[in-house]
């Protein structure tokens, strides 16, 4: 329903500022200093909760609306939002890891980001 393609199109572009995050560190002619907050925005991605939409989706249930997805299996807006909550935070895991990966490939100028790196990683396990 329209519910769903609501949520999925928010976590779409949601993914889409993820994978700009890490293209943002990784990229050869970024400033330095912009590199650590890239990491801490990332960070926050993974162990954060977007109360915005959650609060949208409630509400939506609480109206009562039977929503389907995809031929009419059913599945509720929470469960769904649920799976869109952790596939935006794997996405930025991932970031995270490719981030780390480029500090000892095309980056290994920028070491300085190492523990804001592993500082990330270590609170998303």
């Amino acid at each position: 329903g329209e519910s769903f393609d609501i949520i999925e199109n928010e976590f779409l572009l949601r993914r889409y500022a993820v994978k700009m995050l890490g293209m943002l560190f990784r990229s050869r002619t970024g400033e330095g200093e912009k590199r650590h907050h890239f990491i801490s925005l990332l960070q926050s991605v993974t162990t954060s909760t977007p109360y915005g939409i959650r609060e949208w989706v409630h509400e939506k249930e609480r109206e009562d609306v039977n929503a389907r997805y995809l031929h009419d299996d059913s599945i509720s807006a929470s469960d769904f939002l649920r799976g869109e909550e952790m596939n935006l935070r794997f996405e930025a895991i991932r970031e995270i890891e490719i981030c780390l990966g480029a500090l000892f490939r095309e980056l290994p100028h920028i070491h300085e980001a190492l523990p804001d790196i592993l500082k990330a990683i270590s609170t998303t396990a």
